[in-house]
């Protein structure tokens, strides 16, 4: 059975999981550090799972470091992916 992750990358973003008959398994908020978000990609079996990130922008009026946490956390949610082989 697959499981399929959406991912708000978000600094206020999380995690959801459901599984393919769109049972939802679980929603965490986005982890802390690269460290917990390489983590707690490592708990998925990467021959089961399907993955979507939110395609983020900056908005008007967005902070600066605002805009530069998405980025951080997309580069860092992309290479955890990568590293666990899930595409």
């Amino acid at each position: 059975m697959k499981t399929y992750i959406g991912i708000d990358p978000g600094g206020s973003g999380g995690i959801a999981t459901i599984n393919s008959d769109g049972k939802l398994i679980q929603v965490v908020k986005m982890p802390d550090t690269p460290l917990d978000i390489l983590n707690y990609i490592r708990g998925y079996d990467p021959d089961n799972i399907i993955c979507c990130i939110e395609r983020v922008h900056g908005m008007p009026g967005m902070g600066g470091a605002s805009m530069f946490k998405f980025g951080k956390n997309f580069g860092y949610l992309t290479m955890a992916l990568l590293a666990n082989n899930i595409q």
